[in-house]
C-alpha cells in the first residue's frame, strides 16, 4: 500500500523494532451494555508478544498470545490472532484460556469514517506526518451497524452480548508509549442513526516542547463537525472533578458544549517504553450529553449512554 496514512486500518508496523506497539479497538453497544475488544501486538525487548483484551461493564481481561500467533493483510485488510479473527467488515472471536472464554461472530456494515484529505490523511491532521511522535491514532469508523452474538464465560458465569441492528465503533493506536497524560471519550449510543461523538486530548511531546492537542469530531446524521489544534479550534474550559467532566469547544462560529457522567471503570493494560506495562482505568458505561451550536442556533443537542472514557493524569 503506497501511503498507509490515509488507511490507519492496516498494519504500521512494517519496519518492526523493540518498544513498539499497535492496537486496534472495536467497541459493540446495545440499548443495555457495551463490550470492547482490543487486538495488539506488544514488541518489548524481553516479552515480544500479540494479546486482544476485553472490557465490559463488568470485567477486564489480557489475553496474552506468542507473537507468531498474529498475522496481518493489508488488501484486504485484516488481523488475526491465535483463532480470532479481525476486520472492517466484523470479527470472529474464538478465546479459551484458564480466565475466560468467549466465542462468537459479529458482522459490520454501513461504515461511516472521517473526511480525509492531502492536509488531513487521517484523524491526526498534518501531525500525521510527523515520524517522531511517541504515538499515532486512527479513526477507523465513527459508526456503524452490529449484528452477531458474542458468549462470554468468565469467573464461571455465562453473558450474552446479543447485538442486532446495534452501533460500533472502531479505532487504533500505535508508536512506542502512550501519552503521560490523557482524556479520551467516545460515544455514538445516541437516539439519532449515524450520530457519534469522539473526543481526546493528550499532552504531546514534540521535539523540545509538549503541547496539549486535542481533536474532536461531533457526527450528526453523517455529517462530520471536526474541533482540533491543527484547524485552530479551542478548548475554552475543562472542568472535571471526581464524576463529572464539563468541555467547551470553539471553532469560528461553532460551539460544543460536553458534559460527561463517569461510570464504573474496570482496569486495562496500556504501553509504555518498557512495554505493556502500564494499568489505567476505562470505563464503557459513562454518559455523555452534547449541544453542538452554530452561533445562537442549536445544530444538534443529543444524550447517548455507553460512552468510553479514559482519564490518565
Amino acid at each position: 500500500m503506497k501511503n498507509k496514512l490515509y488507511f490507519p486500518e492496516v498494519f504500521q508496523g512494517e519496519h518492526l523494532k523493540e518498544n513498539y506497539f499497535e492496537g486496534w479497538y472495536f467497541k459493540h453497544s446495545n440499548a443495555s451494555t457495551s463490550i470492547s475488544i482490543i487486538a495488539g501486538i506488544s514488541l518489548e525487548k524481553d516479552n515480544k508478544h500479540s494479546f486482544i483484551q476485553i472490557i465490559s461493564e463488568n470485567f477486564s481481561k489480557y489475553i496474552k498470545y506468542d507473537f507468531s500467533e498474529f498475522s496481518c493483510c493489508n488488501n484486504p485488510f485484516y488481523v488475526q490472532i491465535g483463532d480470532s479473527h479481525f476486520s472492517k467488515e466484523g470479527i470472529s472471536i474464538n478465546i479459551n484460556s484458564e480466565n475466560i472464554k468467549v466465542w462468537g461472530k459479529l458482522e459490520y456494515s454501513n461504515l461511516i469514517g472521517i473526511k480525509k484529505s492531502k492536509s488531513s490523511p487521517n484523524i491526526m491532521g498534518p501531525f500525521a506526518y510527523c515520524s517522531f511522535l511517541e504515538c499515532y491514532h486512527g479513526v477507523i469508523s465513527l459508526y456503524h451497524n452490529v449484528n452477531g452474538v458474542l458468549t462470554v464465560i468468565e469467573s464461571n458465569k455465562e453473558s450474552i452480548y446479543n447485538f442486532s441492528n446495534d452501533v460500533g465503533y472502531i479505532e487504533k493506536d500505535w508508536g512506542t508509549n502512550f501519552p503521560k497524560s490523557y482524556i479520551w471519550c467516545q460515544a455514538n449510543s445516541f437516539k439519532e442513526k449515524n450520530t457519534s461523538f469522539f473526543f481526546s486530548v493528550a499532552e504531546i511531546p514534540f521535539k523540545k516542547i509538549n503541547f496539549n492537542g486535542f481533536i474532536c469530531i461531533m457526527l450528526v446524521n453523517g455529517k462530520e463537525y471536526r474541533f482540533a489544534t491543527y484547524n485552530l479550534s479551542n478548548i475554552k474550559e475543562i472542568k472535571m472533578n471526581k464524576s463529572t467532566i464539563s468541555i467547551l469547544l470553539q471553532k469560528h462560529m461553532y460551539k460544543l458544549y460536553i458534559d460527561i457522567e463517569r461510570k464504573d471503570s474496570r482496569e486495562l493494560i496500556a504501553p509504555t517504553l518498557d512495554g505493556m506495562t502500564k494499568v489505567i482505568k476505562e470505563s464503557i458505561n459513562s454518559e455523555v450529553n452534547v449541544k453542538l451550536l452554530k452561533g445562537n442556533k442549536v445544530v444538534f443537542e443529543g444524550f447517548s449512554s455507553n460512552a468510553g472514557l479514559e482519564i490518565v493524569k
